[in-house]
């Protein structure tokens, strides 16, 4: 096997020298057009926890895009940037996105919850992909699904959709369905903790092994006014599931296409997170990264809004949702009457 092409994709979409020519005129206007869209809703982001950047970029797009595609060879004109925009932001917002791996929190917490939890979470995403098969839902988006509730929701769904092949219609439909589902998943988890079927520490655990953002595991730490040490646990354990990407990835390029592929701006991520954690001169610069990848995604993600097909991607919508409800339902009765 050849030792490179596991680390660099051997079957791009499109090849470096295809994706500087095209960076040399053509692609800019649909690289701007998703550069306006995704700022906008980065900004819009910052509004409330409730309002996921990510969503609202996609949504905008395909608005905007359903708008474009009215006129007559107009979209022709966008269509190069919206290809090459995910292909170079998407591993680029990786990187940065590594600055969440706080490897102190981590380290604070339970080992041995850490591993119930981790066999918890691979139940979660084998019954994803188990059950979308069931219900005849295309592969690529169900381990698209899988990634997003067993990792951190709709960053890594977008995290993954190169590695998978996905095509926009097929992230656009997992990252609806991610955000409808946790949102759903939310409730439950409150409830459990409002009808006392938990304690406030089996809470706090709970929220950070199945909240599928990350800003929900915040919305939940605050609902159950959580203290701050316990607060920082629920996030620890999110960090734990982060740093699952270093796994996931190579796991759905070999389901997917029966070749492991470990993308080479992974050890980046892992090597800004070592950084980050342990290096004091390097804290002032988190929040600038921070904000580098909450622009990057929605920019990527604006991209590929524009370039849904929403009534294609709406297809089999139901059957997709389900298939990531029960697995929740499981995951969440699993984590309640075993783990916790």
């Amino acid at each position: 096997m050849n030792l490179k092409n596991i680390f660099v994709e051997s079957e791009p979409i499109l090849s470096r020298a295809e994706i500087l020519r095209m960076l040399k005129g053509e692609a800019w206007p649909g690289i701007m057009l998703a550069v306006v869209i995704g700022l906008a809703a980065y900004f819009l982001g910052g509004v409330s926890l409730w309002l996921e950047s990510l969503i609202i970029a996609l949504v905008l797009g395909a608005i905007f895009g359903a708008v474009i595609r009215s006129f007559a060879g107009l979209f022709s004109v966008f269509l190069p940037g919206l290809i090459v925009a995910p292909i170079i932001l998407i591993p680029l917002g990786l990187m940065a996105y590594g600055i969440n791996l706080n490897f102190n929190d981590l380290f604070a917490v339970d080992s041995y919850l850490l591993m119930k939890i981790l066999g918890v979470l691979a139940v979660g995403f084998a019954l994803v992909v188990i059950l979308s098969k069931l219900f005849k839902v295309d592969q690529k988006l169900a381990l698209l699904l899988a990634v997003g509730s067993t990792v951190c929701g709709a960053s890594a769904i977008t995290i993954a959709t190169p590695v998978a092949k996905a095509n926009p219609d097929e992230t656009s439909k997992a990252l609806l369905i991610n955000i409808l589902a946790g949102a759903l998943g939310v409730f439950l988890v409150f409830y459990a903790l409002s009808s006392y079927v938990i304690s406030i520490e089996q809470f706090a655990v709970l929220s950070g092994a199945t909240a599928f953002q990350t800003a929900f595991v915040k919305i939940l730490s605050s609902l159950g006014g959580l203290s701050k040490g316990l607060a920082s646990e629920a996030m620890a354990i999110k960090t734990m599931r982060v740093l699952l990407l270093v796994a996931v990835l190579p796991l759905i390029s070999y389901i997917g296409r029966k070749k492991i592929f470990i993308p080479w701006y992974l050890s980046i991520f892992v090597g800004i997170g070592v950084l980050f954690s342990f290096v004091p001169s390097a804290a002032p610069y988190a929040g600038d990264l921070k904000k580098f990848y909450g622009a990057v995604f929605p920019i990527a993600l604006a991209a590929i809004g524009l370039n849904t097909n929403f009534r294609a991607a709406l297809k089999n919508f139901s059957g997709a949702f389900f298939a990531v409800l029960i697995s929740l339902l499981v995951v969440l009765g699993i984590f309640i009457w075993v783990v916790l």
